[in-house]
């Protein structure tokens, strides 16, 4: 078990043993000039905080797994421990069809299953493990991995108190009709982009979850290919930016209320809230644009305001008990 957990370790250990350090005077060596590439800093800076959330995914939620293996193999020669090698990489495949992975925990396991292919012999695994790797660097979807890291909490807390009443009408409005479902979603998409977040095209599907703009012209008309469903509806919205945010969580309203000196400190202007049935629908989206004595005031369009308290008004009325309140803290 030890020496299984131990190798299963090395896939989140593998990225940081190439410090900023190291990548730069392999760069530098190659061009004869020492250039730092302002995003390494940042990249390598995430590196400590994603390595421990593949830790707790890869290890801690899933040792019954790992025990499994330990009955297959013995660990007392290199070719074993190359069988074992197999065996975590087919774990990992396996893990990657169940669970849910952020674009930067995605780059990680991409980084170390590319660099492991030489070690597998075995055909079908290589073969899977091939897909796997093809098919993300035909999509191409890390190109946008850090487009979150200029983002302004300010620059986004600032049009949300701006047009929180007085729509921009360089934008389509779905809250004045009542068969629309309401403008919150887009409203708040539109803090966000004047944030600094940058949309995303994977594809030209407008209904992809992965994908996320409103480009000139768009209108409030079902179909519209100018505006995608992440950002115009709450379901949508929560589907992109669960696993683009740099960290999401589903609460109760209990639960938040709780601990809610500890949200004090974790939370910030421009970051997003949902409120939600138990189940984790989300029917209504906000954001904090401003804080207050022990509190947030967050900011929406249907049910136009920038001055709902969030603990305040938000836990006691709007969502109690079992009721799920969904954060997305942007970076």
């Amino acid at each position: 078990m030890e020496i299984i957990l131990s190798l299963f370790k090395k896939i989140v250990d593998e990225i940081s043993k190439l410090t900023l350090e190291d990548k730069l005077k392999k760069e530098s060596n190659k061009s004869g000039n020492l250039q730092i590439n302002p995003l390494d800093k940042k990249y390598f800076s995430n590196q400590l905080v994603i390595k421990k959330k593949l830790y707790n995914k890869f290890i801690k939620n899933n040792l019954l797994t790992l025990e499994k293996l330990t009955d297959k193999h013995f660990m007392k020669s290199s070719i074993e421990l190359e069988n074992a090698n197999e065996e975590v990489i087919k774990l990992i495949l396996n893990l990657i069809r169940k669970e849910k992975f952020t674009l930067k925990e995605k780059e990680v396991i991409y980084w170390y299953l590319s660099s492991s292919k030489f070690m597998i012999k075995n055909r079908r695994i290589l073969n899977e493990l091939n897909k796997y790797i093809g098919t993300i660097e035909k999509n191409n979807i890390f190109k946008n991995v850090y487009k979150n890291d200029n983002y302004s909490r300010k620059d986004a807390a600032d049009y949300a108190n701006k047009y929180y009443y007085d729509y921009n009408k360089d934008y389509p409005n779905f809250g004045d009709n009542m068969y629309e479902g309401g403008d919150c979603a887009n409203f708040i998409s539109q803090c966000l982009y004047a944030g600094g977040m940058q949309w995303i095209m994977i594809n030209n599907d407008y209904a992809n979850a992965e994908n996320w703009w409103c480009k000139p012209g768009a209108t409030d008309k079902d179909g519209d290919t100018r505006i995608t469903l992440s950002w115009k509806t709450t379901y949508g919205f929560k589907n992109h930016w669960q696993s683009r945010a740099a960290k999401y969580s589903s609460n109760t309203a209990a639960s938040m209320k709780k601990n809610w000196s500890n949200w004090l400190n974790e939370l910030e202007r421009g970051d997003a809230i949902q409120l939600a049935d138990k189940n984790s629908n989300p029917w209504h989206t906000l954001i904090i644009c401003d804080y207050a004595y022990k509190d947030f005031k967050l900011a929406a369009h249907t049910n136009d305001t920038n001055s709902a308290l969030f603990n305040g008004y938000i836990l006691e009325h709007r969502v109690t008990g079992d009721d799920r309140v969904l954060v997305y803290q942007m970076d």
